[in-house]
């Protein structure tokens, strides 16, 4: 029911697009009606429908649910129009002559746009998916106790089978819920019984044990979360009805392509130079703010760790005290006494991160990625988080567009685990327009 609600919101989305580019040469639509290769429209449509859903875009599923389907859209857009383009070519097909490059340039752009847009709508009509998934828990420590009880005491997508554990005897009952036995005991459970999804409670696991946990659930295609500490949920118990956790990266995953790296490495060259040229005002505004607010210097130099765990130099205007900590966690509230008035204007709108283009343009960071930690939060990464290093630290990215950017990094793993398993440029292009969506909001808010 929900899959098909969905196609038929992309579907009148998809004819939108082509009514548009035909109501911008402003010609009579009975006309276009009768001129029109229905054969061509009816075939767009249906690769149209058919790139979503490779694209895993009606899949349902409570993590990055949106997410997923925006950037499905739109990458279903892209090879459409790509693909439309050859075809044509290649077929010599005959366009109307009233199909100017003007309007098919409108129809590109609306289907980009037009199938997001009528998504976001349909949600309003789309029922909730109130299916429970069924949970295996591995660990029943304090966390696997605290997931117990906080997914019991509010509204959550997940009903617990069962739980294993080391160091529990099997038949051991805990509020109703049943002990199997070790983790050793974890893939005839899964064989025997229908599992969606597998949480690790554990958080300092061995690492051997991790990878024939994740080997298990590569080969049952289940799906597999990690809670890396109790206040990634107790401090937004709402996070449990969108994430059970971080979801780890798998062992197969496969490497950036040269392309994709050699495209990302560009687009922040010329992106950063772009910003250099359109944010010069404030380059030459802010230090004079800072100076006249609060002795010190006007750049702020803080040692960070970037991709597989070198450390840099990272750049930002100071705004907090000369005589706060350098190493301490970073402010999460305007309310912070080692932040300066000028300060919080600038972490505001995030504008105390302009230097980092020069990051940026030195190759330490990219526009895109997670964000870079301090070396004694990385001291006490476990092998899981350790992942979050596998790519180039971002200027912006998942986390810092989500509801939960005014928390620790530490307690919302699962942006930057979702990025680095599904990075790519729609996904980068998605994030950018979300970021520059944000810091207006910001000016204007």
């Amino acid at each position: 029911m929900v899959r098909a609600l969905k196609i038929i919101s992309d579907t009148i989305a998809y004819f939108f697009s082509v009514y548009f580019s035909v109501l911008f040469y402003s010609i009579p639509v009975v006309f276009a009606l009768q001129n029109i290769n229905y054969f061509l429209i009816i075939g767009g449509l249906v690769f149209f429908i058919a790139s979503i859903h490779n694209y895993k875009g009606y899949e349902t599923s409570i993590e990055f649910s949106q997410l997923r389907e925006t950037t499905a859209l739109i990458r279903s857009a892209l090879l459409m129009l790509v693909v439309s383009i050859f075809s044509l070519f290649i077929l010599q097909i005959p366009i109307p002559e009233f199909l100017t490059v003007s309007s098919r340039f409108v129809f590109a752009i609306s289907l980009v746009i037009i199938p997001v847009i009528f998504r976001k709508l349909s949600t309003f009509f789309i029922p909730v998916n109130n299916n429970k998934e069924n949970v295996l828990l591995i660990g029943l420590g304090v966390m696997g106790k605290s997931f117990l009880n906080l997914i019991k005491s509010r509204r959550s997508g997940f009903n617990v089978l069962s739980i294993l554990d080391d160091r529990m005897v099997k038949g051991f009952i805990y509020d109703g819920i049943y002990v199997f036995g070790g983790i050793d005991k974890l893939e005839s459970f899964l064989v025997n019984n229908a599992v969606d999804r597998i949480v690790i409670s554990i958080r300092n696991l061995a690492e051997e044990k991790i990878n024939y946990i994740q080997s298990i659930a590569n080969k049952t295609g289940t799906q597999l979360n990690y809670l890396p500490s109790i206040e990634s949920f107790t401090n937004d118990p709402l996070k449990l009805i969108d994430h059970a956790g971080i979801q780890l990266i798998t062992r197969n995953r496969q490497s950036q392509s040269f392309f994709y790296k050699i495209g990302k490495r560009t687009v922040d060259i010329v992106l950063s130079l772009v910003g250099f040229c359109l944010s010069l005002p404030f380059w030459l505004f802010i230090p004079i703010m800072i100076k006249k607010d609060s002795p010190g210097p006007v750049l702020f130099k803080q040692k960070r760790v970037g991709l597989k765990e070198k450390p840099f130099e990272l750049y930002k205007f100071r705004s907090m005290f000369i005589d706060s900590s350098k190493y301490e966690y970073c402010p999460t509230g305007a309310d912070d006494p080692r932040v300066t008035k000028t300060g919080r204007w600038l972490r505001k709108i995030s504008l105390d991160e302009l230097p980092q283009l020069i990051n940026i343009l030195k190759g330490h960071m990219s526009i895109v990625g997670p964000r870079p930690e301090m070396q004694f939060i990385v001291d006490e990464y476990n092998d899981v988080e350790k992942k979050r290093l596998l790519v180039k630290p971002g200027l912006t990215g998942l986390w810092q567009i989500s509801r939960h950017r005014s928390s620790e990094i530490t307690h919302n793993m699962e942006y930057d685990f979702y990025y680095i398993e599904n990075q790519g440029f729609v996904l980068d292009f998605v994030i950018i327009i979300m970021t520059l969506f944000f810091v207006v909001r910001g000016i204007t808010h």
